[in-house]
């Protein structure tokens, strides 16, 4: 009874700069019914079950393996030991017997380098009833515990029950739909927790959906811990600091503050910059109209991949006052008379919209889909069209109203802040352009009509008096 009660205890001791992480419980007891034919072996493995696995950890790691929310999320530079963190919180849930764990990363190459990382470690082994690297990996200990590594590159293919806990690495590179349909369903059966781990990517669906209510104290299923690379143990000597300061005198400032310094809402590749943004919060929402002011409506027409996007700028004021996303698939004839009311709301506003070609879902010419808007809207329209020669000039442009302060942006137009703070741009060199897109190529509607009524204000297209330039003129 004593052995087995001195097996059953789990010591967390916390030293400077290392904390010794000892599991005594279940390394004991295998070890004796393991070996238990060689009488020779029971005093070496009596003093292995008192010593445990020590396992080295900081504070900070410790505190996140501790942690027994049922989300967690830690977001952390580079280099900082996410990987370690993560093998030690697999270690803590694998002396509970018949414990069942996912770890899933983006990509098969990810969840092997795992796989090999715990299964090859020479003090694991032991421990270890039998792995198998195909069809996926996975380890079986000899309580029944069992830790399986999947990818996300077929996410349609993770099925399973009985998770008990899942830990999601490189949770920026995940795709928001795969998330909530393939992964949060793997847990709902056994209660399971989670664990992301990973870089913020913009103000996205995870900065919102973990990260924002991880910080709300009221929220007690939710945590979150936030680490630069400088906190890192190999980072905290004299030469890791030297490095750290190499690296930010070398490296683009948005990329350091996204891979190192790992600053809530960074992203690398962000067209807007996430300061502008947050300096841009200023204006009212209204849905009518004001008398005395001047409007400017602006629309991206959408049909079948993606729903129609419309945005009102207060003329004067320089802001943007309302936003609406119209259903996906909505017909014209519909969305025409939305507008046609919408434009009567502000004062008969001149209305922008896009006629390059993607509204009609390939099922009729596109001059017959405008002529429903321009029957409607008369000379309250006026047309715009993108093309490849100007689109990184309007988007520059907005660009540069955002980080000059000369666009205000309420705070409450969620959708149009979280858009503008996930439009990226891609560089291809083959051709020595910049793309410019939202996530996986969809999401950025409202970016579109938000950039094209900017190219209005600019020209004073909202003039109803129907003066002013020609968009076809001018692009």
């Amino acid at each position: 009874m004593i052995l087995r009660w001195y097996f059953s205890k789990i010591v967390l001791t916390r030293t400077a700069p290392l904390c010794k992480f000892t599991l005594a419980s279940y390394w004991g007891k295998v070890m004796i019914r393991k070996f238990l034919i060689l009488p020779c072996l029971i005093i070496l493995i009596i003093i292995l079950g008192v010593l445990g696995l020590r396992l080295f950890a900081t504070n900070d790691q410790i505190d996140f393996v501790s942690c027994e929310s049922r989300n967690a999320s830690l977001f952390a530079g580079r280099r900082w030991g996410k990987t370690f963190t993560s093998r030690n919180r697999i270690l803590m849930k694998m002396q509970i017997p018949n414990f069942r764990y996912w770890f899933i990363s983006p990509f098969s190459w990810q969840a092997r380098k795992e796989y090999d990382g715990l299964n090859n470690h020479p003090e694991i082994q032991p421990l270890i009833r039998r792995s198998v690297a195909s069809p996926y990996p996975s380890i079986y200990f000899h309580n029944g515990a069992e830790i399986h590594y999947r990818n996300f590159q077929r996410p349609q293919s993770l099925r399973g029950d009985g998770i008990q806990e899942c830990w999601v690495d490189e949770i920026q590179d995940i795709d928001e739909r795969d998330f909530w349909s393939v992964i949060r369903p793997l847990l709902s059966d056994r209660r399971g927790k989670l664990r992301l781990s990973g870089q913020f990517r913009g103000r996205n669906w995870v900065y919102r959906a973990f990260y924002e209510r991880g910080l709300d104290q009221s929220i007690s299923d939710f945590r979150t811990w936030v680490f630069a690379t400088s906190s890192g143990l190999s980072f905290r000597c004299v030469d890791g600091r030297a490095e750290i300061e190499a690296v930010k005198s070398q490296m683009p400032r948005a990329i350091y503050d996204q891979e190192y310094d790992c600053l809530p809402g960074s992203n690398d590749r962000a067209v807007f910059r996430d300061d502008d943004l947050q300096s841009a919060r200023r204006g009212m929402v209204i849905s009518r109209g004001m008398q005395g002011r001047s409007y400017l409506i602006s629309a991206d027409l959408g049909k079948i991949v993606d729903p129609s996007a419309i945005v009102v700028f207060d003329i004067q004021a320089k802001t943007i006052v309302h936003e609406n996303i119209r259903p996906l698939r909505e017909k014209h004839d519909i969305g025409a008379k939305h507008l046609d009311r919408l434009s009567r709301d502000f004062g008969n506003a001149t209305v922008v919209i896009d006629s390059t070609g993607g509204a009609t879902g390939g099922k009729r010419p596109q001059d017959e889909v405008l002529k429903i808007y321009r029957r409607l809207l008369k000379d309250r329209l006026r047309e715009f069209y993108w093309t490849m020669g100007n689109k990184e000039r309007v988007i520059n442009d907005l660009s540069v109203a955002l980080e000059q302060g000369k666009l205000g942006v309420p705070k409450e137009l969620d959708q149009v802040h979280n858009q503008l703070s996930l439009y990226e741009y891609t560089y291809r060199p083959s051709s020595n352009r910049y793309e410019y897109h939202g996530p996986d190529g969809h999401d950025d509607d409202l970016v579109a009509a938000v950039a094209q009524g900017w190219q209005g204000m600019l020209r004073r297209w909202g003039d109803n008096s129907g003066g002013g330039v020609s968009i076809d003129s001018v692009l």
